[in-house]
């Protein structure tokens, strides 16, 4: 039993310490589309923390980034870290302390081959 409920407290622990970002702030990552067809956007990612929670959040931000393209390859145009008001002023104030001062955003394309 206690075996139980300490795998279950640390698997409490670790999932807690994935990335937010998505969910707090949801106008940060956005699709473009052209003719209905899905043409690049951006996805966010915390960069900060421990390497291999860091890696973690990277691949899924890729993994989101690789479902809007799918099933055409896709390019990072741009990768930056900036304070998320930069881009959205509505995400100045107490929002950074859900989701960091500073967040990683990556611009994407997906390029069709006709």
């Amino acid at each position: 039993m206690k075996k139980l409920f300490l795998l279950t407290f640390v698997a409490a622990i670790f999932s807690g310490c994935g990335s937010v970002t998505k969910g707090i702030a949801p106008e940060l990552e956005i699709i473009l589309t052209k003719k209905g067809r899905n043409v690049g956007g951006t996805v966010v990612y915390n960069p900060y923390g421990i390497e291999h929670l860091t890696k973690m959040r990277r691949n899924k931000a890729i993994a989101r980034m690789r479902s809007v393209c799918h099933p055409a390859p896709y390019k990072i145009v741009n990768e930056e870290t900036l304070a998320p008001e930069e881009r959205k002023e509505k995400y100045s104030g107490n929002m950074k302390v859900l989701m960091g001062k500073k967040i990683r955003f990556i611009d994407f394309e997906c390029f069709y081959p006709y």
